[in-house]
């Protein structure tokens, strides 16, 4: 029996093998494609060959497919313009079976970067260098957050001598061709660990990417995130991140000035540099002006894992540890603050509490009265409500009254409807509140006084007429229509002038004006 072979060669150029070479440790796809040998199950069942670099376009990759490859002698299969052009996304399924989108997309975005990348080299600096790259004058540009340090300044040459004196201390520094500064790391050497400090450059999204390349080809731990306030937690571009506590007692370790520290922010009285917070008197380095601050000038927040500013944080009794607000919840019933994973919201309380696990950290009685006092609230808003809607039918009804045989279309002017509308209100306010009249003739030995003599009694005197508090604008255009004149409807009028009181009650015209105030904001909420 004729021996079958099971496994097939892959070849691919040597310009694309540097490509690949310099993406391989976080590619499984680049990994596989320097793997000359596979076995016939793992690539497509038509699977490409002869792969380059696109002469056309460097972002893209050439192929040549079965069919090509056989219509072609060997020494065109490299310079061939019948050869096929692909994005590199698109081209991984013409080689490999099963390859998982997430590796296809992160073969491709390194691949683009790997053939975009702009010209630097990197260097390893100490002593003096490091002071003389982190002024200002050396950069490349003042973009980035490399050219917005707060250690650029001349002024802070002198914070800076805790780095050029200790041998503990370097630099990578990334360089243009013309010799300046792109992007600065500091690098900590332990016994253990080799650790890259926070990455600036003048531009992260272009440059970022290739410190960590960096610390991945020289065994180099570098910072999960890039910022001041996670100190503890490193990786390896791409793999698992580790936490790590660690302290590094330098050599030369006493100055009057200290930089700002963004991972190992934390110095003891014995000049030991630590990225947590120790059990032993400390300082923060976390100043501008070369000062230390005090060892309450940050707050470690154990939920997330960093450090926050004092006035970020709160400080959680029941767990014995601080966090940011933003990881609780303030309960007004145990006037605290709680986890939001330990907190439910209780709808009768309309608070958060602890939740029934916890409940005994709960104030029983607080939350008692508060859900009391929210009945009671609820059963006043229902009354209140049911008033209102009495009120409101009440308005209608009177609004039905008042417009009956009023045509809005031939009304005439807003003023004549007004008055139309007023009227009508005036006399019937008049016909169901004006207070009894009495005329009361007195009798004499000599005849009947004379009419002018007439008096005109009242139940009780009326009160000068104020304005009422909330009166409606439209009222002052029924000046005339004042209620300091009264009519006695069975005789010739008596004039009876109303004199100031302390007691205020509403006039005729005063009620005519608090119902036209209610119809008209019934007439707006239809």
């Amino acid at each position: 029996m004729p021996y079958e072979r099971k496994t097939v060669d892959i070849y691919i150029s040597d310009d694309l093998k540097r490509v690949l070479q310099e993406i391989e440790h976080d590619s499984l796809v680049a990994h596989l494609l320097l793997k000359k040998r596979h076995d016939k199950g793992d690539v497509a069942e038509d699977f490409v060959n002869y792969i380059s670099l696109s002469t056309e376009d460097k972002r893209r990759i050439s192929y040549l497919t079965t069919d090509r490859i056989e219509s072609l002698s060997e020494g065109e299969y490299w310079s061939s313009s019948r050869r096929y052009h692909a994005k590199p996304g698109s081209f991984i399924s013409k080689v490999f079976k099963n390859i998982p989108p997430k590796e296809v997309e992160k073969f491709s975005n390194l691949f683009k970067a790997e053939v975009s990348k702009p010209p630097f080299t990197f260097e390893v600096v100490t002593g003096q260098r490091i002071k003389d790259l982190y002024y200002y004058e050396a950069y490349a540009s003042d973009r980035g957050p490399l050219g917005i340090s707060c250690m650029k300044h001349e002024q802070c040459q002198k914070y800076l001598d805790i780095y050029a004196d200790n041998k503990e201390v370097s630099m990578v520094a990334m360089f243009n061709p013309e010799g300046k500064l792109l992007g600065r790391a500091l690098l900590w050497s332990f016994e253990s660990y080799r650790l890259m400090d926070r990455i600036y450059t003048i531009c992260d999204e272009e440059y970022s990417s290739y410190f960590k390349q960096w610390a991945v080809k020289n065994d180099v731990l570098h910072k999960k995130e890039q910022n001041w306030y996670n100190t503890i937690f490193f990786e390896q571009f791409g793999q698992k991140q580790i936490e790590l506590k660690l302290d590094l007692k330098l050599e030369n370790n006493s100055y009057d000035y200290y930089p700002y520290m963004d991972t190992f922010k934390f110095i003891g009285d014995d000049g030991t540099l630590y990225n947590y917070q120790p059990d032993v008197n400390f300082r923060t380095l976390c100043s501008t002006d070369g000062h230390k601050q005090g060892s309450d000038y940050l707050r470690y927040d154990a939920i997330s894992k960093v450090f926050r500013y004092t006035g970020d944080t709160v400080w959680l009794e029941y767990r014995s540890f601080y966090t940011h607000h933003d990881n609780c919840y303030y309960s007004e019933c145990n006037d605290k603050y709680i986890l939001r994973d330990d907190a439910v919201y209780c709808e009768e309380a309309q608070d958060y509490i602890f939740k029934i696990e916890l409940g005994k950290n709960n104030n029983r009685e607080r939350i008692d009265d508060r859900i009391a006092y929210n009945k009671q609230r609820e059963e006043e808003r229902k009354q209140y409500e049911e008033a209102r809607q009495k009120k409101k039918k009440k308005s209608s009804s009177t609004l039905d009254e008042l417009m009956n045989g009023v045509s809005l279309d031939s009304a005439g002017s807003f003023y004549e409807l007004y008055n139309t509308f007023s009227d009508r209100l005036t006399r019937r306010v008049s016909e169901e509140d004006r207070p009894q009249e009495v005329v009361r003739e007195e009798v004499h030995e000599d005849g009947p006084v004379d009419s002018s003599e007439t008096q005109v009694e009242r139940g009780e005197e009326s009160p000068r007429p104020t304005r009422r508090r909330g009166r409606s604008m439209w009222a002052g255009y029924n000046s005339y229509a004042s209620s300091n004149i009264y009519f006695s409807s069975e005789s010739e009028p008596s004039i009876e002038r109303v004199e100031p009181s302390d007691s205020v009650e509403p006039t005729p015209q005063e009620d005519t004006n608090s119902e036209i105030d209610d119809i008209l904001s019934e007439i707006d909420d239809m």
